[in-house]
């Protein structure tokens, strides 16, 4: 774990929890099996299910404006805050698969303390999206990443959200799947699958990513891959992809 730079620990979502680094973590866990939502293909709604284990705080790289409502131009599309693509640390490449917006708290396996505090803050819609690695992969070296991405009115919001979930203990936000294809089956057993995510703040955007072998690996080894993918796609995502065009 890395304290105080923003790797604020990481956990196992399903049956393995780890801990988090000092207050602001919380090993995800999830005591029902909620009903599974789908994830169309690119062009259509998607739907996910994911869980959080890890938190992660970005420094806000562009312009206050992107940081209040009044000012914040970014269109709440995925369009706008998703990235077509990316590269974790290791160099292997993630492609994106399906994509939509949601209800703030439909993913499946949300656990309720995050419900709760996404509903406190009247949180509306999440934009979400699936990565898979790019080109012809395996099932068993492949890893589905899930992505969501959530507005407030301001930066302020933003922080006081990601913050009061970290600090409750055990959270999970849930994934979201594509809804045939590669990684489509990932949501049905993602309890039992070991998985790595983070949650931050961009601006007054909260931004999420989880990452699981779609085979649904519970194995230790499994996290290598899928906590750099989860790592690098919580930075990549958010309003820092609108171009303004």
């Amino acid at each position: 774990m890395v304290a105080l730079l923003g790797f604020l620990g990481f956990a196992n979502i399903g049956q393995l929890g780890n801990a988090l680094d000092d207050a602001l973590g919380g090993s995800a866990s999830s005591s029902a099996e909620p009903s599974r939502a789908s994830v169309t293909s690119e062009d259509d709604e998607p739907s996910s299910t994911y869980r959080p284990t890890r938190t992660y705080t970005t420094e806000p790289t562009k312009t206050a404006s992107l940081d209040d409502s009044a000012t914040d131009e970014t269109p709440f599309t995925t369009a706008a805050l998703l990235p077509d693509d990316f590269e974790d640390d290791r160099g292997v490449g993630y492609a994106r698969v399906a994509s939509g917006v949601h209800g703030c708290t439909d993913a499946s396996h949300m656990s309720d303390n995050v419900r709760r505090v996404l509903s406190g803050y009247d949180c509306d819609l999440t934009v979400t999206g699936n990565y898979l690695k790019s080109g012809d992969v395996s099932e068993d070296a492949d890893v589905l990443v899930s992505v969501q991405v959530i507005r407030f009115d301001d930066i302020s919001t933003a922080k006081a959200v990601k913050e009061r979930i970290v600090a409750g203990g055990s959270w999970d936000f849930g994934i979201w799947c594509p809804n045939e294809g590669r990684g489509s089956d990932a949501c049905d057993g993602y309890e039992r699958a070991r998985t790595e995510s983070y949650v931050s703040y961009d601006h007054r955007y909260v931004v999420h990513a989880v990452a699981l072998y779609v085979n649904l690996s519970s194995s230790p080894d499994a996290e290598t891959a899928t906590d750099a993918a989860a790592d690098a796609a919580v930075t990549e995502i958010g309003p820092e992809n609108y171009t303004g065009d």
